[in-house]
């Protein structure tokens, strides 16, 4: 679940410097908590947040198919390899 984090004192919130603190983090709920995947550090302990949340999709079968075809047609470049922008201009 994707979470995005506002700090609670406005409708568009701004930190001090007008800065917007906007995170975001994934989160499990489980036994009716919400359990963030990594803290926000110990200066945002105790503080109140309004949180926006988005279902995480699980992947879909087009996107699954277009990866599996991705790594079908990748493949491994020379470790001496060297990209050079003017050589593909010259042809």
């Amino acid at each position: 679940m994707d979470i995005t984090l506002f700090k609670n004192d406005s409708a568009m919130p701004q930190e001090k410097g007008g800065k917007q603190m906007q995170v975001t983090l994934e989160a499990t709920y489980k036994d009716g908590v919400l359990v963030p995947d990594r803290s926000l550090g110990a200066e945002k302990e105790g503080k109140r947040f309004k949180l926006i949340l988005v279902e995480q999709e699980e992947p879909s079968v087009k996107r699954e198919r277009f990866f599996r075809h991705v790594r079908r047609a990748s493949f491994k470049l020379p470790t001496d390899y060297r990209f050079v922008r003017d050589e593909i201009h010259e042809r």
